[in-house]
């Protein structure tokens, strides 16, 4: 893989799994060198699972177990962008976002975490 001499390669970071945190962490703190990184969610927020059976028995609120994505991005120097990929295409170094928006990259990374989808509970607050 070559880049371009004038300018940091895009790491392209898709999902907000507990690995991407830690990505973000490495570049907060200078480890990751000279790169472009931008971090694909579909939601602004990741809620922290370690946490979550104390949420569900009253030992933490919402706003302590949910991580704002945007603003941990933003601290790390990544750029955020709010949207789902429907696509990767790895001969083109791009992927494509369910709006249609093609995003290219240089390094593509996935973790996308846990989902489950289960039927909502009567007075659930999370969202």
């Amino acid at each position: 893989m070559t880049y371009r001499e004038n300018r940091p390669p895009v790491l392209l970071l898709i999902g907000s799994g507990h690995a991407h945190l830690f990505v973000l962490e490495a570049l907060a703190r200078g480890r990751l060198g000279r790169v472009r990184a931008v971090l694909v969610s579909p939601e602004p927020y990741h809620v922290y699972s370690g946490m979550l059976t104390g949420l569900i028995g009253g030992l933490y609120a919402e706003d302590e177990v949910r991580l704002d994505l945007p603003a941990i991005a933003k601290g790390a120097g990544a750029e955020f962008i709010a949207g789902r990929v429907t696509a990767i295409q790895p001969s083109e170094g791009r992927v494509r976002l369910e709006d249609g928006e093609l995003l290219a990259y240089d390094v593509l990374s996935l973790a996308i975490g846990a989902s489950v989808t289960a039927p909502r509970v009567s007075g659930g607050t999370m969202a």
